[in-house]
């Protein structure tokens, strides 16, 4: 297999992600590494953290992205950061931080590469960008992508959200037939060719306590999710709908289908908080990102952990399935 390079965006700049990046190199310390990562940032972004956890890397400026050095990071700059102060939230940094995203995500798109990406502060965003809910959304749109799945990974747990950064009192009707359809369908590919499980036993959730209780509790259980699992049970193999207080005592299925978006993180989080990764499966590359946010209260401390961004870098280099 061709080792293949990867695209690299670390969020907002006052936030953990420019840290937890260099950590996670330093941790890695591979040259042969170094030369598949492309980071998409501003210089000066880079050397303030390089400086400030005294790891005395040295950098490479790109302008054809071939011309990567494995004893440096390889980075493109970015021109327009603002005078930012770390841990502190700031709607002047939106400009800086989107323009990072789109510079990254068209390589990654132009070049057929997998893209990281870091932590960012929504409502910095939408200040620039209406109606922006995040990372997974954003991209969809950007690439015209019928529909995109929210897969959360670590070495436990593997949960599709089937609707991601929307109200509570909105999840019922946005749950249909079609919309389940096309989650099933990119969570079963995301399972099968990216973490090589073949034929992925995947357990779907109920939407209402104890899975509707035969429509005690709710009809969209029994209207809704149970006739489409039966509907697409001769071409995957699923269970559902599960009762989600108990669907993960055993963890007998290789993944899950969460309704809603607090069904599905509180679980996984509590499990490995720091080992959790956030996977966009159905863009025209891969996009994995750590869990978490920017964590601006304890970004000035510099004390952050980069597990989940080492094990994003592992997985968008294909160098660890789990």
């Amino acid at each position: 297999m061709i080792n293949k390079k990867i695209i690299v965006s670390l969020g907002d700049p006052a936030g953990i992600g420019p840290e937890i990046f260099l950590k996670a190199l330093s941790k890695i310390n591979s040259k042969e590494i170094f030369e598949r990562i492309i980071v998409v940032s501003s210089l000066s972004v880079l050397d303030f953290v390089n400086s400030q956890l005294k790891l005395g890397f040295r950098f490479n400026e790109l302008f054809n992205i071939k011309d990567t050095k494995p004893n440096k990071i390889n980075f493109i700059n970015v021109q327009n950061c603002p005078n930012y102060k770390v841990g502190n939230s700031d709607e002047n940094n939106a400009d800086y931080v989107i323009d990072c995203i789109n510079i990254a995500s068209d390589l990654a798109f132009d070049n057929k590469l997998n893209l990281v990406t870091g932590p960012i502060n929504k409502s910095v965003i939408s200040s620039k960008v209406k109606n922006f809910q995040g990372h997974t959304e954003y991209l969809k749109n950007k690439f015209s992508c019928n529909d995109v799945l929210m897969l959360l990974a670590n070495d436990q747990l593997k949960i599709g959200v089937a609707t991601t950064h929307i109200p509570l009192n909105e999840v019922s009707n946005t749950i249909t037939e079609k919309l389940l359809i096309n989650k099933i369908t990119l969570l079963e590919k995301g399972l099968r060719e990216l973490f090589n499980i073949q034929n992925p036993l995947i357990g779907v959730l109920g939407l209402n306590p104890h899975a509707g209780e035969k429509g005690e509790y709710g009809q969209e259980d029994k209207n809704i999710i149970q006739p489409t699992v039966r509907k697409l049970s001769n071409k995957f193999n699923l269970i559902g709908p599960l009762p989600a207080d108990t669907a993960f005592v055993s963890s007998k299925c290789d993944g899950y289908l969460s309704m809603y978006h607090d069904q599905a993180l509180p679980v996984i989080k509590t499990l490995d908080f720091y080992g959790t990764v956030n996977i966009t499966i159905g863009l025209p590359f891969m996009r994995v990102s750590v869990d978490h946010g920017t964590a601006e209260d304890i970004a000035s401390d510099f004390k952050a952990d980069p597990s989940s961004m080492i094990k994003s870098i592992k997985i968008a280099l294909n160098e660890n399935k789990a």
